[in-house]
Order: structure tokens, then sequence, then C-alpha cells
């Protein structure tokens, strides 16, 4: 790590605290001349952080300044042990711990602008791209065979679905049309990666992006209902900047992807808790109805 940073900023660390941040290792650095920045490191995760720097450069290029910088991405194990990026440090508090302080009222408005904000990235088109990092196969393509599919035939052991109902689920969906196609999805909004600083929120933790239909998007902050308690003011803000159907059979599609992935992690994981038996109930429903 002092290796990385003298080598690339040309600083001392001084300081370092590590982060709670899930699989990946993750450090908040204070270097010699007072500069905070964040290293996070991950054996084999070069593709992800590259990923990750596409996304924060092109949201702050086309709607300003509301992700980080990423200063390194390096997978060469030259200077480290694992994959690392270096990037800038964001102040502020968490969008989960400003609504626990937060009125009735104020957390409307703070979903609202969530909502916009949210939506603003997604109708970022994208023309052209590194066809190293995303798939240049027609969105519905990838979405089936590279995301779905692949977090479904985890749960089969479980008993959750078989094989032939997945196979039928793919044959349908190819079928489909999305919306649009190549728009910037961050594909993880949630609490913990939305950091506000004076009334200014900035998004971070976006290695799982892809370019694809906003409709994604959306059926994945869905689920996260145990966190919106607005989210009818969530989607008030982002239909305000970008109208979609919620209501459509894709929708759903969408929503089997994190489903699949959130009973995986329950089930396979030890992440089993109360949420489970809503979610494995949400999962059913959707499979009854699109079979």
């Amino acid at each position: 790590m002092q290796e990385a940073i003298k080598h690339y900023l040309n600083k001392d660390i001084i300081n370092k605290l590590r982060l709670q941040n899930g699989w990946k290792e993750s450090w908040l650095l204070t270097l010699s001349d007072g500069e905070k920045v964040v290293f996070r490191a991950s054996e084999d995760y070069t593709d992800f952080f590259e990923r990750e720097r596409f996304f924060y450069n092109t949201v702050n290029q086309s709607i300003g300044k509301v992700c980080p910088q990423v200063y390194v991405v390096d997978g060469s194990l030259q200077f480290s042990e694992k994959a690392f990026q270096i990037s800038e440090y964001i102040q502020g508090d968490s969008f989960r711990t400003v609504l626990e302080s937060a009125d009735a009222d104020k957390k409307m408005k703070l979903y609202y602008e969530l909502g916009q904000a949210t939506a603003k990235i997604n109708q970022i088109k994208v023309s052209s791209f590194d066809e190293e990092l995303f798939k240049s196969q027609p969105w519905i393509l990838h979405y089936t065979n590279e995301l779905m599919k692949p977090q479904l035939l985890r749960i089969v052991d479980n008993k959750l679905i078989t094989i032939e109902q997945i196979e039928q689920l793919c044959e349908k969906l190819s079928a489909q049309s999305p919306i649009m196609e190549h728009s910037l999805l961050h594909r993880d909004i949630r609490p913990d990666n939305i950091i506000c600083n004076d009334d200014k929120m900035f998004v971070i933790d976006a290695e799982t992006c892809e370019l694809g239909d906003p409709l994604n998007e959306l059926a994945r902050i869905n689920l996260q209902w145990h966190y919106w308690e607005n989210y009818d003011s969530l989607l008030n803000g982002y239909k305000e900047v970008l109208n979609v159907d919620t209501e459509c059979e894709m929708f759903y599609y969408y929503q089997l992807e994190q489903l699949a992935e959130i009973l995986d992690m329950h089930h396979n994981h030890g992440c089993m808790n109360s949420t489970t038996p809503y979610f494995k109930n949400k999962f059913k429903q959707i499979i009854d109805m699109l079979l």
C-alpha cells in the first residue's frame, strides 16, 4: 500500500483506517500533505475498478461533480499483492445516517431528490464504450445470459427454481424489447452508497455498473423495500426527469436477478435473516406470474 501511494502520488501514509466494505479490502488513508484518499484492493478485480472509473468519469463529465475521482487503477501486482484502486475521499454522511435524523417532510424531499439524481444518471446515453469493460451484445441478451441466468442457477439446489423454469424464463425474455439501451446504470443505489454533504448528494460504489435499460435500475431499487419507506417520493422524483413504465412485465424480469442474488446470499452464504421470507415469497410470486 505504501509503495503504491509513494509511486503514484509521491506522498507518504501518515494514518490509515480500515473501512467496512464487505468483501473488498478498503482503507481511508491520510497522506503526508493532509489529503485523504480511499484505497481499495481485491484479487482479480481490475475490470470492476475500471468499470467504476468509467462510470465516475462519465457521470462527472455529463451532469457535474456527483462522483469521486479515481486517480489510479492498477492490476499489475507490482506495487501491491492485489489489484487496487486509489480514489478521492468524499467527506460527508451516508444517506442512511441523514435519514435517521430527518423528519417526515425532510425524508420525502431527500427521496425525491435521490430519484431525480438517479434518473439524471440513467438518462446518460453512452454511444461508444470500451468493449473490454462492457459487452457489445444487445442488452436483453447480455442481461439474460450474463446477469439473470447465472444468478438463477445458483439457487437451483435450494429448490427455489428448476432448470426447466430458468430455460422457459430465458426464452420468454428473449422476445422482450427494452425501452432504451446503452443508458448508464449504477445498479446498487442504496443508502450506504449515497454520501450527503451540504445538501448535495454524491454517488459511490459503482463497480457493478452496466449499460442498459433504465427500468433495470428502478426494479432493483424497488426491492430495497426495508430502506425505501418513501419509495413513492423517490419514484416521483425519478419520473420527473425520466418517465418509465414500472407496471410492465420487464420490470419483474429485472427483479429476478437481484432476488436470486439475495436468496443465494441468504441460503448459501449464511445471511438468512428476518427478510428471507419476504424475498422468497416475492420471488415465487414473480415466477408464477411470468410463467
